[in-house]
């Protein structure tokens, strides 16, 4: 659980500043998987370059933010399936 914690502060704050940066939802990359989010979000093409029309900036994000969510979407998952694998152990453990 610690290492969690300590993977989201690492990676996950990071891939947010990145995120939003780029012009991204942030709180969606805030979540996702730490070190493979923040690796994805770098690699990105950026939503705010003056340099691209309004509908690749629009392209661009809806792409994104859809990694981003699928991400999350996965970490959740994880997390819920830890969880519950997690409690039914420790259940087993004590009769």
């Amino acid at each position: 659980m610690i290492f969690g914690l300590l993977g989201f502060m690492i990676f996950g704050i990071p891939a947010m500043l990145v995120a939003s940066k780029k012009g991204f939802a942030d709180g969606r990359w805030l979540f996702a998987l730490g070190l493979i989010g923040f690796v994805t979000v770098c690699f990105l093409p950026s939503a705010r370059s003056s340099r691209i029309s309004h509908r690749t900036a629009r392209d661009r994000r809806e792409s994104a933010n859809g990694v981003g969510a699928v991400l999350c979407g996965i970490n959740l998952i994880a997390f819920v399936a830890y969880a519950l694998i997690h409690t039914f152990v420790e259940s087993g453990m004590r009769q």
